[in-house]
């Protein structure tokens, strides 16, 4: 089996422009752990009883929202520090 594909698949999806992107790597961890938590809320609640369940059930889209927005936090703080560090660099730049 041919594993340069995937390889290269992989470096271009954790590189930004040809450099290792730490918040990209950073967003994948928090999403895998994210996605191991809703399974384990939704297998706790597969045990409980139907009331209890219900309320597990019922914030259930509460905890994916949240948890999807922590697991992009990195990512996207990065391309905002990114947006305001090009602003800082061309308002230092003299104007001819």
């Amino acid at each position: 089996m041919n594993w340069q594909p995937i390889k290269s698949f992989l470096v271009s999806a954790f590189s930004e422009n040809g450099s290792p992107s730490s918040a990209r790597i950073l967003s994948f961890w928090l999403s895998l752990s994210s996605m191991a938590l809703i399974w384990y809320c939704v297998r706790h609640a597969m045990q409980l009883d139907k009331e209890a369940a219900m309320v597990w059930v019922g914030g259930l889209p509460a905890l994916v929202y949240a948890l999807a927005a922590f697991a992009v936090s990195p990512y996207g703080l990065a391309k905002i520090t990114g947006i305001w560090n090009k602003d800082a660099k061309s308002d230092d730049q003299p104007k001819s």
